[in-house]
């Protein structure tokens, strides 16, 4: 399951955005997320519970995310 975030109306001096994550385990198992910056970009592993982009180029984004547990 992902969710799709916008991220709208942000100015030019706006390029780096933090994105804090957190999901629901109904177990002891571990969760890793993942992230896709635009639809045809490969799933990418996040590393912790903070996702972090510096110095965007100005344009227009779509962040998706997803979490699975890990057994």
């Amino acid at each position: 399951y992902a969710n799709s975030a916008q991220l709208n109306n942000l100015s030019y001096k706006e390029n780096n955005i933090e994105i804090q994550l957190s999901g629901i385990s109904y177990s002891t198992n571990q969760l890793d997320f993942y992230y896709q910056l635009n639809p045809n970009d490969e799933w990418k592993k996040i590393n912790g519970r903070l996702l972090t982009f510096v110095n965007l180029p100005y344009g227009k984004y779509s962040v998706k995310l997803k979490c699975k547990n890990i057994f």
